[in-house]
């Protein structure tokens, strides 16, 4: 990013902060004044802010700020009138902090600086000092802490910035650690709106209320995403470009593990067709904003906000997708919030946004868009109460509060959850279910393991379900979708819709959308689809038993007995037929040749737990008259169980094709 572009943006930002330039009077002219504050620290270009929060001047002469090693002293006048800053740097020009106007250097006519005053990136403290009287300091990262500072110092990490946020209260929470062109929304300033909401699944609507919204589209279409593939998805917005809606796009320029040359080409039609698409994260430099731009959403006309947990690929808008949710939101209040985030994220005052035709000016683009047909979906209608979450401000806070309220029920299905956050105790959201589970709430938990690493997720669902109350269990695909991709909370009545994984980066660095839905309509809604994904497993078999089910029938080899049990696939069953014969199967079901005439108790035990099943059956006398025909129907009967006893047994066993994934990738 160029000096000049940083000092232009930053410039914007601090205006909003500060009254930039302090003046620079005689003491005569000062009043008298309270102290003066720190409220910014950038370690990364060796400066910080003094402000004056007061109601009158404050002369700076003779104050010092000291890092415990080195000491800068204000030898000469310097008046900062209320509300007025001073920003103090190493040097000017170097960074986004000291690019700013008004900005001083030291050592300087105005400051001198005694023995090594470094600000270390790991950790350190500051103290403004007004003579030998302490005024004000902050302590961030691994400093063990300072005079008038209490409790931990503030969380910070390479590349950001110290923000104080709050009042003088000398504690952590007075501050943020930060970016610039963070929005910064503080979890505890979230608004929330009456909405009518549209509920759907992935893949069962195809991704059609997408379709549907955008196409009833007729002002203007705003979209932050991290993929966008589908051929008619692009089609659709090339048409609408060109009937005079204004349609842009803000993409993430290096999504992990993809080709991005069908995305460049879709996007260029798009741009040819009057369309603005830009991409963030495509500059190559090493103080973008966000990791990731690992958005799902749209905002229409001013008034809806479709907002998925799926990229818009040619897989989720057809017949055969992920496991997703998504939510068409009717409101202009939250679509005025999310345009506010959109515009944010879209300006290239920041230096990490690019135009498509800057980034890529000999793309071509796709030569046959198809043709757009689309089909009917039914969506779950209801009236909510709707709040915005976003990544990095709030999205950890927020899943906090929202898991600490459960009463009643708290389901999670989750693409994927990061080592860090597999815990089952301190700060995660694993150990929110725990805590949840112990206080007596029917917890539930599924993770895809689908992926190339699919052995620790399966392993983290066993520690869940071994350390903790939580039913816990993996999945890998199904007959139904192509892998578990969802990000769904369900507590109580709310649901919690949108990108956010369970990763740090996911929480705490990529820039990422959900919506919390507060209705008890909407939590059924997706509560019935979860518990669907969730299916018989082994909690389910504690819960309600074992079922066994015992038939006879005639087969050319002769008379057999069926026996089949309502159990978790991918276990092992101990049968017992009730006249001494027994096998172990790991199928739910099996087939016995008959043990002759009478009634007998057939039985079964899941193995390794105390779990057992019962059923009476009685075999009575065969009619060996003319039974060719029924001998066909029952040939063909134990061919097709043959076969769905071996598919059963191997359901689970076998593995899945897997998808390919980048290690460092946590977050599609």
């Amino acid at each position: 990013m160029s000096i000049m572009r940083k000092t232009v943006a930053v410039a914007v930002l601090t205006i909003l902060l500060f009254v930039l330039v302090p003046s620079y009077t005689s003491p005569s002219d000062a009043a008298p004044s309270s102290a003066p504050l720190i409220t910014e620290v950038d370690p990364g270009c060796e400066g910080f802010t003094l402000s004056n929060p007061g109601g009158s001047d404050i002369d700076l002469r003779g104050y010092s700020v000291t890092d415990g090693e080195g000491t800068l002293t204000f030898v000469s006048t310097c008046i900062l009138h209320p509300g007025g800053s001073l920003t103090v740097a190493k040097a000017s020009g170097t960074c986004w902090f000291d690019s700013r106007p008004g900005t001083v250097t030291y050592p300087s006519e105005l400051i001198s600086k005694s023995r090594s005053f470094i600000l270390a990136d790991s950790g350190d403290e500051l103290s403004l000092m007004n003579g030998s009287v302490l005024a004000d300091s902050v302590c961030y990262g691994r400093s063990p802490g300072t005079d008038g500072w209490y409790g931990e110092p503030v969380d910070t990490s390479s590349g950001r910035y110290l923000l104080r946020v709050g009042g003088d209260t000398g504690r952590a929470a007075d501050w943020i650690s930060t970016k610039p062109g963070w929005i910064n929304e503080s979890a505890d300033a979230l608004p929330s709106f009456q909405a009518e909401v549209g509920l759907f699944t992935f893949p069962e609507s195809r991704g059609i209320p997408v379709m549907e919204s955008i196409a009833g589209a007729c002002s203007a279409i705003d979209i932050s995403i991290y993929l966008i593939t589908s051929p008619e998805l692009i089609s659709l917005l090339c048409q609408k470009s060109e009937s005079g809606v204004r349609v842009r796009v803000l993409a993430e320029g290096f999504p992990l593990g993809t080709d991005l040359s069908k995305e460049i080409s879709l996007l260029r039609s798009l741009q040819d067709s009057g369309g603005e698409v830009r991409f963030i994260n495509s500059t190559g430099y090493g103080d973008d904003r966000y990791n990731y731009l690992h958005n799902k959403y749209a905002v229409i006309d001013g008034s809806v906000t479709v907002m998925t947990s799926e990229n818009w690929t040619s897989g989720n808008l057809g017949e055969y997708g992920n496991r997703g949710w998504g939510a068409v939101i009717r409101s202009g209040g939250f679509a005025a919030y999310m345009e506010r985030v959109f515009e944010n994220d879209f300006s290239s005052e920041w230096g990490d946004v690019s135009g498509l035709l800057a980034l890529y000016p000999n793309s071509n683009p796709c030569r046959d868009l198809p043709a757009v047909e689309i089909g009917h979906s039914e969506t779950f209608l209801c009236s909510a109460a709707v709040t915005p979450v976003l990544s990095p401000d709030n999205s950890f806070a927020m899943m906090e509060r929202f898991m600490g309220g459960a009463g009643e029920r708290l389901y999670a299905e989750q693409m994927d959850l990061g080592s860090d956050l597999a815990v089952v105790s301190g700060e995660s959201p694993v150990a929110w279910m725990a805590s949840a589970a112990e206080r007596g709430v029917d917890t539930k938990f599924i993770l895809d393991s689908s992926q190339s690493d699919s052995s620790k997720h399966v392993s983290y669902t066993e520690l869940i379900s071994s350390a903790t109350a939580v039913q816990a269990v993996s999945k890998d695909g199904s007959e139904k979708y192509s892998l578990i991709h969802n990000k769904g909370v369900i507590a109580d009545d709310r649901v919690w819709l949108g990108s956010v994984n369970w990763t740090s980066s996911s929480f705490l660095r990529n820039r990422e959308t959900a919506v919390i839905i507060d209705s008890p309509e909407a939590a059924g809604f997706f509560a019935a689809c979860f518990l669907e994904d969730f299916g018989v497993n082994i909690f389910t078999a504690e819960e309600t038993g074992l079922s066994l089910r015992a038939e006879t029938l005639m087969t050319p080899a002769g008379e057999m007995v069926l026996l089949s049990v309502n159990g978790p696939p991918g276990y092992s069953y101990e049968w017992s037929l009730g006249d001494g014969t027994t096998r172990i199967t790991e199928a739910c079901t099996v087939l016995f040749r008959s043990p002759g005439e009478g009634t007998y108790v057939a039985t079964v035990r899941l193995i390794g737990s105390e779990l057992t099943g019962t059923a009476e059956y009685s075999v009575v006398p065969e009619d060996h008259g003319d039974s060719t025909y029924a001998y066909c129907i029952a040939a063909a009967a134990a061919a097709v169980l043959a076969i769905g006893i071996i598919s059963h047994s191997l359901r689970g066993r076998a593995p899945a094709p897997r998808r390919r994934r980048n290690p460092r990738f946590g977050s599609r």
